[in-house]
């Protein structure tokens, strides 16, 4: 450390520049260091907070597999705070050494201030600290959120110390604000010391459009979802009220439809504030390098990231618009097909909530960038990248509303036809659909159509963006016309030489021909605006032929950069002299391999601290991805149901370090070493029948527990839970054999060891299996091989510590 403070202080002294292989290095290692710094600063936050706050210690925030025993506390504190302490008795004067050579050197030269890897290092740190901000922001507030306002709830299991965990998200938020704030600081600072253009603007753009655009799409979604739960409860549920099934253990109070709503409010609460002040905190800097000083919104409107950022927004937008609106249409269309409006666990208005919701966030968010496009386009002549942009979104949505066009119509046309021939399959649902797609599809692969339509001139003839799209219409209808036409010809056929027409085979060569006929008109009609456009092109007279434009590298010897230029434009005045960018090491001869390489080493760096400790608890602290949607199992009434108060067990032992009890009516595993527990308490049953099962399990538990739901001799049909995995999944045993099957692929249950009951069941029709999660069917399968009628219930747990606990199985009868 002495000699790395030593060699930084010998450049500072001698007052020269530096080259360009000496300032990637000093930048490289300051990138390393300040985010050693922060994370060394957020983690001794957090263990003094922890200790204030008598807690369990938790993970070591952003490397959390550093320290994965949880068993000694007080050892943990000590080595989390050692490491600590030593990544910032390393990287803080590495840092400062190594950052205020490189800025001491860019401050004599002011060319250097805009150099692309002054630029790269402020602005990916800019990046990543953002996303910390981000993402352990939604954790800390979520968290508090979470605990003051829904704490208390029934059936609503908070994450374990849930202070001293929003304490340790906290602890990372102060942190890496830190090192934002002072970065943002020195980027605003260069850009006022001097213009900042080519590769150092285009890495700015980079990061700041690419916060932009997280923040953005975050808050809309969470907004959607917001406003889908507030439809739900607010309208659906006042103008159609619906029976909802009760999941859940003896004893276990669910949350009502007004808890659910709060519940769902201060979840997305965090996401949204966090995604508005992302998005205002880059997008409003960014809108003020319009109405700055001419030369930075010159590089503002030209830059092609901001265009390509917007566009992307834009598209994203219009697909997500699309899809809403197809479904909210299909909903519709539904029921005036004949479907009722009103089912036992949806409605019309019920289906409605989600696609309006979206429409309401997406569709002004669509119109207001495309809006900022216009006024830009008025203010300025688009440059050739940037309308190369331009045309890549339109083509994109034309080609998107083609397909659904295109589908659509080939459906509707081929169910009308069905419907004629009084061989109608298609549910209401499906031509519901095909109708929609039309419906939504045509509009917008018309409207811009009729966009590039209005633009059309030789260079949008000429354009790959339009010759992409025309020719692969062009061959998606020829490989369309090709397949159904074969199709309908073999059906034809078939029937002619086994001189057999039956209303079955019409029916089919009417779809086939539908499905080619639709293939058919797209490839014609783009075929025919391919060869317009050639017969314009080829009619075009030929331009001028004006004066190329050659690009050289010119070495000039000179004292400085500036007698350089001089020199460079009195031998040439006709030529347009660009100076080099400073990070190539202006009269260095251009940036070295080293530097290059050393820069991609930056970056590799910067993406693990971004997988570690970035994204991690922005992923970790959303809510779990809904899963499918609850149904009624298909259970009649109760036959038996299995207390262990009431319900005495035919067989009941222990081995190891396993324990066996009956505490409020259910079993409990308990295991402090490798030990294992066996049962049996159910009667013989006969298919077909439904068993179900409420299973908890603690956060430390490592085990398995096995629920024979249906046993011959020494083989049975199981259903096994994986208490350090998370998975259920059916399995077939052969105790004989020592042998276990996976039957069909496990599903995960993530998220059980904080102390949500898993409700498992299965449905057993002789020799098939349906496995329900949570009242969803996630699994069918069958299985032959036991084929005698006779079922008794058993379960077995094995493991080395931890507790699964069984609240209550019951079996029905299905009728």
């Amino acid at each position: 450390m002495l000699f790395l403070g030593a060699h930084h202080q010998s450049f500072m002294e001698e007052g020269r520049t530096l080259p360009a292989v000496q300032r990637a290095y000093l930048y490289i290692v300051a990138l390393v260091a300040i985010h050693m710094i922060v994370l060394a600063v957020a983690n001794l936050l957090r263990v003094g907070a922890e200790i204030a706050m008598n807690a369990p210690s938790g993970g070591f925030t952003g490397l959390p597999f550093v320290f994965n025993d949880f068993n000694r506390p007080s050892n943990l504190y000590r080595e989390q705070a050692s490491l600590a302490i030593a990544l910032l008795v390393v990287g803080g004067p590495a840092w400062w050494f190594s950052f205020r050579a490189a800025d001491r050197a860019a401050r004599r030269e002011v060319g250097a201030r805009a150099s692309a890897i002054r630029s790269a290092y402020i602005h990916l740190v800019i990046f990543v600290t953002a996303l910390l901000v981000f993402g352990y922001g939604q954790r800390t507030l979520g968290l508090i959120l979470q605990g003051t306002f829904i704490g208390a709830l029934p059936g609503l299991f908070l994450e374990p110390e849930w202070p001293a965990r929003a304490a340790g998200a906290g602890a990372m938020v102060l942190s890496a604000a830190g090192a934002l704030a002072y970065h943002v600081r020195l980027s605003t600072a260069d850009r006022r010391a001097v213009v900042i253009r080519g590769r150092a603007a285009e890495i700015r753009h980079l990061a700041l459009y690419g916060l932009t655009i997280v923040g953005l799409f975050f808050a809309a979604f969470s907004t959607g979802f917001t406003l889908q739960g507030l439809w739900d409860r607010v309208i659906a549920d006042t103008l159609v009220p619906l029976a909802r099934p009760d999941f859940g253990p003896p004893g276990f109070a669910a949350p009502t439809r007004d808890d659910q709503l709060r519940i769902q409010l201060v979840n997305q609460i965090p996401p949204i504030l966090a995604g508005i002040a992302l998005w205002l905190g880059t997008w409003l800097p960014l809108q003020r390098g319009l109405r700055g000083s001419a030369a930075d919104a010159e590089i503002e409107r030209g830059s092609v990231v901001r265009k390509l950022a917007i566009y992307l927004i834009v598209g994203l937008s219009a697909v997500v618009v699309l899809v809403s609106a197809t479904l909210g249409v299909a909903a519709i269309v539904r029921r005036l097909l004949g479907d009722p409006f009103q089912e036992q666990f949806t409605s019309l208005v019920h289906d409605l909530g989600a696609p309006i919701s979206l429409l309401i966030i997406f569709a002004p968010l669509w119109l207001f960038h495309r809006r900022v496009v216009e006024a830009e386009a008025a203010r300025e002549t688009e440059l050739g990248r940037a309308a190369a942009i331009r045309r890549t979104y339109t083509y994109v949505v034309a080609a998107f509303g083609l397909a659904m066009a295109a589908i659509g119509a080939a459906g509707t046309i081929g169910v009308f036809g069905s419907q004629l021939m009084g061989m109608n399959t298609h549910p209401n649902a499906e031509a519901a659909t095909y109708l929609a797609l039309v419906l939504v599809g045509l509009p917008a692969w018309g409207f811009h159509w009729w966009q590039a339509q209005r633009r059309l001139d030789e260079a949008e003839r000429r354009a790959p963006q339009r010759r992409g799209y025309l020719y692969l219409a062009v061959l998606g209808g020829a490989i369309g016309l090709l397949v159904f036409g074969s199709a309908a010809l073999y059906r034809l056929l078939n029937a002619a030489l086994a001189t057999d027409f039956p209303l079955s085979t019409w029916h089919d060569i009417w779809h086939f021909a539908v499905d080619a006929a639709v293939a058919g008109s797209v490839f014609a009609f783009h075929l025919r605006v391919i060869r317009g456009d050639r017969v314009v092109t080829a009619a075009a007279p030929a331009a001028e032929a004006g004066a190329s434009v050659f690009s050289y590298v010119v070495r000039v010897p000179a004292p400085n950069a500036s007698a350089a230029r001089a020199r460079l434009a009195a031998a040439l005045p006709d030529a347009q002299v660009t100076p080099a960018d400073a990070a190539s090491g202006e009269g260095d001869g251009g940036p070295s391999i080293v530097a290059i390489a050393g820069t991609l080493v930056g970056v590799l760096l910067l993406l693990f601290f971004v997988a570690s400790f970035a994204l991690g608890p922005l992923l970790s602290s959303q809510q779990p991805a809904p899963g499918p949607a609850r149904v009624v199992l298909p259970a009649g009434k109760v036959m038996w149901v299995f207390n262990a108060e009431s319900s005495p067990l035919a067989t009941r032992e222990t081995s190891g370090g396993a324990q066996l009890d009956t505490k409020g009516g259910g079993l409990v595993f308990t295991f402090n070493g490798e030990g294992r527990a066996n049962v049996s308490f159910g009667p013989d049953l006969a298919p077909p029948y439904m068993a179900v099962a409420f299973v908890s399990i603690s956060p430390d538990a490592d085990g398995t527990l096995i629920w024979r739901v249906r046993s011959v001799g020494d083989k049975s049909v199981a259903i096994r839970i994986n208490a350090s995995t998370e998975y259920v999944d059916l399995v077939y045993e052969d105790v004989m054999a020592g042998t276990t099957e996976l039957l069909g692929n496990p599903v995960s249950v993530r998220g059980s060891k904080q102390g949500r009951p898993i409700e498992v069941a299965v449905l057993v029709r002789g020799p098939s299996y349906t496995l329900y999660v949570d009242g969803a069917a996630m699994l069918e399968t069958a299985e032959e091989r036991l084929d005698a009628t006779a079922s008794a219930q058993s379960m077995s747990a094995s493991g080395t510590g931890g507790v699964l606990a069984l609240f209550e199985v019951r079996i029905h009868d299905v009728p």
